[in-house]
């Protein structure tokens, strides 16, 4: 005859399933943060991020646990650390030591004891589980800013001022935390076409011309490795941008440039 066990034992097991969907979920939300940490745009950057993903997800916890800790964004103090190791001891006990510790579950007291233990877990689970929430939650936010900035100021973000307003709107208050984004190099047309696009709001005369010459110094001076000759030439087959010497038939005439639409 099987020995009669406590009636708090499918209470006891009912809080486990809780607990471990709760580790799970932790070690779900670190493997799409660490990943995110460090991303280069190019070609092989892509490539070794698709890698590192796949890499991340075959992790333990304190693998996982461990990519965290090194990086620089969080809170730095013994608490933090203290508070995120005690959380793997309880995940390992949860998994590993809990019948041992515990009688079974076979009487009351040890299923009491189980369920107090248990709840404090939980708990301090909990304020691990929303500290790597809002990391990831911020990480992701910084890589759309980054990109978005890319987008509208070209390969060079280092004015500063297209990367710091993405940054606002899609941080707000956040603090801002460690991430590295590289973006790839970009093509000479789409580095032209931007700066001629800014120009062209900011000091373009009352029939929408911009002299290309401003451009071409402008281009220069944010990206020193274009090309030190044929600006125009390129310029000219760049979708959207029509070009004139003007005025027209005059010696003293200069190329410039509209948007065509």
């Amino acid at each position: 005859m099987h020995p009669i066990k406590s009636h708090l034992q499918p209470v006891v097991e009912q809080r486990i399933g809780r607990n471990l969907l709760r580790c799970q979920l932790i070690e779900l939300r670190l493997k799409t943060l660490l990943p995110l940490r460090k991303i280069d745009f190019s070609n092989d950057g892509i490539a070794e991020f698709k890698t590192r993903s796949t890499r991340v997800r075959t992790q333990t916890l304190g693998q996982l646990i461990a990519g965290y800790l090194d990086s620089g964004d969080a809170e730095k103090s013994a608490d933090r650390e203290r508070r995120i190791d005690e959380f793997v001891q309880a995940r390992n006990w949860l998994t590993h030591h809990l019948l041992a510790s515990h009688g079974a579950l076979q009487s009351d007291e040890d299923c009491s004891a189980c369920l107090d233990r248990l709840d404090r877990d939980y708990s301090a689970a909990e304020v691990v589980a929303a500290e790597v929430a809002m990391a990831t939650r911020i990480t992701i936010k910084m890589v759309r800013a980054f990109v978005e900035a890319w987008e509208k100021a070209g390969a060079n973000l280092s004015e500063g001022s297209e990367l710091m307003a993405a940054m606002e709107r899609h941080l707000g208050d956040e603090t801002p935390i460690e991430v590295s984004v590289v973006m790839p190099p970009d093509s000479v047309e789409n580095i032209l076409a931007a700066v001629m696009r800014r120009l062209h709001r900011e000091r373009h005369d009352i029939e929408g011309w911009t002299h290309f010459s401003t451009a071409g110094q402008v281009a220069r001076r944010e990206s020193p490795d274009l090309p030190k000759k044929g600006l125009l030439d390129i310029a000219r087959r760049v979708d959207g941008f029509q070009f004139e010497q003007r005025p027209a038939g005059s010696p003293n005439a200069v190329w410039m440039f509209r948007p065509t639409s």
